[in-house]
């Protein structure tokens, strides 16, 4: 017999919630960027986190205090202060905050299987695109191109909630449900994460195929974690007596896949045009906006992290260094955080990381943390993600306290869809708390 966890309602609300909180992050349609969505979800998971009474954090509440104090601060600094994008901001913490809270320990289960049925669409779709692009963009921009109020970069933008196709540079790349193939990556990546620990770091056919997903996004970000830091983690943990055949042969993998045009040369250029921001802040032509990179934002907003080192700038953006005729697109979200927070404010968003990932970890008794702290720093480094409620997740993981026989139970109950009775499962608990 099947699990039955498919029709209980505890676990549908749940589901429902992972579902919304991925969505938010796609940044793929104007209902994933638009505050109103925003406004929704928060409502619809306060009122699941009101009538499972569900007690709210001491700390949390100290964060909030302290919060409204810092914006106090910025306003007595700069005679002005954004309160509305900092009170935006600040919403959509607690909504991540109130969806860890709800779902707890079937937040890893239940991604791990949406990650793996949004790839099974992605894939067949993205074979579809190398053949006849320009069809495959007609008929997946339908929606945007038909209501008026879903209108979104129609130019070089489709999507339909599952599946994106982005022209800008992206015709042979993967962008999944994400606004971009690098984006697609950054979910896998923790889709990856979840299956070599709950599985106990043994080759299975969804790990597979998250990989065979990540090679279709050629992202720089999601091959660099995936062929570096991933095989690293996984000798780390294996007791396989083929631990030196592994090491020899992620070793070789990595070697490969530096040297790839994706890997080195791509990053060597990057590297090498980290001064580009002067170039761009004396550039008198008007654009409307222009990105300025990996490097170059970092380098920019280390220049303004050095001037306030403490407590950053909060939301002003127009402290911050700015071209006087094109607003310049940071892309680096580890500079972003140390210009908006301070050094106080990045110590605490990557301790609260830190613990968030070595709680998860040290139930399956693996070992790793800081290894997957780089693996955030190189996603965020490659991303301005941090605003994005799904990354805030893990800036409050840690608070749940997970529960070691839960989340392995909940795991074979969603995952394998194993029954009750097969695992000898008897939850000790109210349903609200798994």
């Amino acid at each position: 017999m099947k699990s039955n966890f498919w029709n209980n309602k505890v676990y549908i609300e749940n589901f429902i919630l992972v579902c919304l909180i991925v969505f938010k992050s796609t940044q793929a349609s104007v209902l994933a960027i638009a505050p109103e969505t925003t406004i929704i979800v928060l409502i619809y998971s306060g009122w699941i986190f009101y009538k499972r009474r569900i007690k709210i954090d001491q700390f949390i509440l100290v964060l909030v205090g302290l919060y409204f104090a810092l914006n106090l601060f910025y306003y007595i600094s700069f005679g002005s202060n954004n309160f509305f994008l900092s009170f935006y901001i600040l919403l959509k913490m607690l909504y991540a905050y109130i969806t860890i809270k709800i779902v707890r320990e079937s937040f890893f289960a239940i991604y791990e299987k949406l990650i793996y049925f949004l790839v099974l669409v992605s894939l067949p779709l993205f074979l579809f695109q190398l053949i006849n692009y320009e069809l495959l963009f007609k008929i997946v921009g339908v929606l945007q191109n038909n209501i008026s109020i879903l209108e979104y970069r129609n130019d070089r933008l489709a999507n339909i909630f599952i599946f994106t196709l982005e022209s800008n540079g992206s015709l042979t790349r993967n962008s999944g449900f994400a606004w971009e193939p690098k984006g697609f990556s950054n979910f896998l990546l923790i889709a990856i994460l979840i299956n070599l620990v709950s599985n106990r770091f043994s080759i299975n056919k969804r790990l597979i195929v998250f990989y065979l997903a990540i090679v279709t996004t050629l992202s720089t970000t999601g091959f660099l974690v995936a062929f570096v830091i991933f095989p690293i983690f996984f000798v780390l943990n294996t007791k396989s007596k083929k631990i030196v055949f592994y090491f020899l042969f992620f070793s070789a993998l990595a070697i490969y896949v530096l040297s790839l045009e994706i890997g080195y040369e791509k990053i060597k250029r990057e590297i090498d045009g980290r001064d580009r921001y002067i170039e761009l802040l004396e550039d008198t032509r008007e654009f409307e906006t222009r990105s300025l990179g990996r490097f170059p934002s970092f380098i920019l907003d280390f220049n303004d992290f050095l001037k306030r080192p403490v407590f950053g700038y909060g939301f002003n953006r127009e402290e911050r260094t700015q071209s006087e005729y094109t607003k310049l697109v940071r892309v680096n979200g580890v500079s972003d955080i140390l210009a908006v927070y301070g050094i106080v404010g990045f110590s605490i968003i990557f301790y609260f990381t830190y613990k968030s990932f070595s709680s998860y970890l040290k139930i399956y008794n693996s070992r790793g943390s800081y290894l997957i702290l780089s693996m955030v720093g190189v996603i965020y480094f490659a991303s301005a993600l941090t605003s994005h409620p799904f990354w805030m997740i893990f800036y409050f993981l840690f608070s749940i306290n997970l529960r070691s026989y839960n989340l392995k139970c909940l795991y074979e109950l969603i995952i394998h869809e194993k029954s009750l009775n097969s695992i000898k499962l008897e939850f000790k608990e109210r349903p609200e708390t798994v």
